[in-house]
């Protein structure tokens, strides 16, 4: 519905607006959910434009913090390559899918790798990723496709998703369209898991603005280590420019080689300079994740006893441990 300017609206108009009733509307006043009407000469109760706009917005917010009580939307971001974004997002969704919560994982890397490690094709389909962020018209559930994991389901992305980094930057709002695209979704899984590109741009923003938590991965080198500090300075950038939703960033060590004195250097420069932001659980070198990757498979499919299984078991358990929903 649009709101048309009119010099007073009654307790009905605004109870049409957001679909209840109007004694929900005076109770929403009570509770102090909503701000009062104002009393006309003979004491009706009437709101104005302003406060109609007013309350209409803070009734979305509302709405929409509630949802995210129930949802969480965990972003795997990194601006360096090669720390296991992917193979932490696929496996972390898994993971939380395999021990009963309804996950979403949502691919927004134009390589498709995620869709790719879980078996499918990135060329095959018709409907992807791109075709949400595009428009407005296509929906969810007309990309969203089940997996062999009970409760996970994948939101596919190919390379033709490439082209949103050029149309983006020209929409209004480009760096809140998967924010708004998501808020259906928000409510209906326990999980959304997002997964990145490795370099800033309006994608990477979107996921980000989009997330309630980011996690991290960093590979046990100087230059991965060392990046982290870009990553949190774009992450307050991007909160100094937007409002985000974040409630926690967490590091999560990857490709650890515990015989490699460097790892352990850089393990224990980490944990010395971001505290309780690393994260205890440690992703250890594993060939098994790269195997079960080239298989289409979760490494908990794939080579269940493993060293990377167990690990990502660990991580899986740690965010459970953290839900501050």
């Amino acid at each position: 519905m649009t709101l048309m300017i009119k010099k007073i609206y009654r307790p009905k108009d605004l109870a049409q607006f957001l679909n209840v009733t109007p004694r929900t509307i005076i109770n929403y006043e009570k509770e102090g959910k909503i701000e009062k009407a104002q009393r006309d000469k003979n004491n009706w109760r009437y709101y104005t434009y302003e406060q109609m706009k007013r309350i209409l917005i803070q009734f979305e917010k509302w709405e929409e913090e509630a949802a995210i009580k129930e949802t969480r939307v965990i972003t795997i971001a990194n601006l360096k390559g090669g720390t296991a974004k992917t193979t932490t997002a696929v496996n972390l969704a898994a993971g939380l899918a395999m021990i009963g919560n309804k996950a979403l994982l949502i691919d927004f890397d134009p390589q498709g790798n995620a869709t790719e490690c879980l078996g499918f094709d990135p060329l095959s389909f018709e409907k992807t990723i791109k075709d949400i962020i595009d428009d407005y018209v296509t929906l969810f559930p007309e990309v969203i496709i089940d997996t062999d994991i009970d409760n996970l389901s994948l939101v596919p992305a190919n390379l033709n998703f490439a082209i949103a980094e050029v149309i983006l930057p020209s929409r209004h709002g480009a760096d809140l369209v998967l924010r708004q695209r998501i808020k259906p979704l928000l409510g209906v899984y326990d999980f959304i898991v997002i997964d990145c590109s490795p370099h800033l741009g309006k994608l990477t923003v979107n996921a980000i603005v989009a997330a309630t938590e980011i996690i991290i991965p960093v590979e046990m080198s100087y230059l991965s280590v060392r990046g982290i500090q870009l990553m949190m300075n774009t992450i307050t950038s991007i909160s100094a420019a937007l409002e985000l939703r974040l409630r926690k960033i967490s590091i999560l060590p990857t490709k650890f080689d515990i015989r490699n004195a460097k790892d352990n250097q850089m393990l224990e420069l980490l944990r010395n300079t971001y505290k309780d932001s690393v994260m205890e659980t440690i992703i250890h070198q594993n060939v098994s994740l790269s195997d079960s990757q080239s298989e289409g498979k979760v490494i908990y499919h794939s080579v269940p006893n493993s060293k990377g299984a167990k690990d990502y078991s660990k991580l899986v358990e740690e965010v459970m441990k953290n839900d501050k929903r």
